[in-house]
């Protein structure tokens, strides 16, 4: 339910930001885990809020997404945000 959902992802932000991050932007773009663990900077394009889902990780190698399509996907302003805030705080642990 959206209820359990909200509560999974507080749960998880409140534990590891990072963690956090990650689930949220799965349930956004309803991506696979896999297409989630390739996903690159390069793929997000932060100015025209778009997201590009283009290879799949299965945790040996980068490979094509399940179905071998690459597809675009919306972002609103808020899901932009949240990627970026993950940045600033990986390139401060640098």
């Amino acid at each position: 339910t959206p209820e359990e959902a909200v509560l999974v992802l507080n749960t998880a932000w409140q534990r590891d930001l990072d963690w956090g991050t990650f689930l949220f932007m799965t349930m956004v773009t309803g991506s696979r885990r896999g297409e989630m663990c390739a996903l690159r900077w390069s793929d997000i394009n932060f100015d025209r809020l778009e997201l590009f889902v283009k290879h799949s990780n299965n945790g040996r190698r980068i490979k094509d997404t399940k179905t071998h399509q690459r597809r675009r996907q919306a972002i609103d302003v808020i899901t932009r945000n949240v990627p970026l805030a993950h940045r600033r705080r990986a390139e401060g642990r640098l």
